[in-house]
């Protein structure tokens, strides 16, 4: 950790990397994420990254990785999407339906939930393409 700077608030003074910020499932930020300058092109200034809590999204994401989303659509439909209801952050892959929002778990012990309205959640983010 101490590599990757992920042992400090904010990683200062070295120009081989830039950083996103890593939220946890409270929507705080954990810590810094730093980002080769050699793919440091493909991430733009709003992109983020969170750390799976669950393993829903196994065998493809485990509880525990880190992944890096942006905030504009992807060509992806997987998403990071919070709950309003009770705060929550899922990681899901989010489909229309007849006119309903179904949110899907990779991992098939885990239950799809179906939204009839769109103001029932808030996508935070989009998986990032190719990271």
């Amino acid at each position: 950790t101490w590599l990757l700077f992920l042992d400090i608030d904010h990683p200062k003074g070295n120009a081989d990397f830039k950083t996103i910020p890593i939220y946890d499932s409270s929507s705080k930020i954990e810590g810094y994420l730093p980002i080769p300058l050699s793919i440091g092109n493909k991430i733009g200034l709003d992109d983020f990254s969170f750390i799976l809590q669950d393993n829903s999204m196994m065998p493809s994401y485990k509880p525990g990785d880190i992944i890096t989303f942006s905030k504009e659509k992807q060509s992806t439909n997987l998403a990071l999407i919070n709950i309003r209801a009770n705060d929550e952050i899922l990681f899901r892959e989010i489909n229309l339906e007849e006119g309903s929002f179904l949110l899907t778990p990779i991992n098939s012990d885990w239950p799809q939930i179906k939204f009839d309205s769109d103001t029932m959640f808030q996508i935070m983010g989009w998986l990032k393409n190719g990271t």
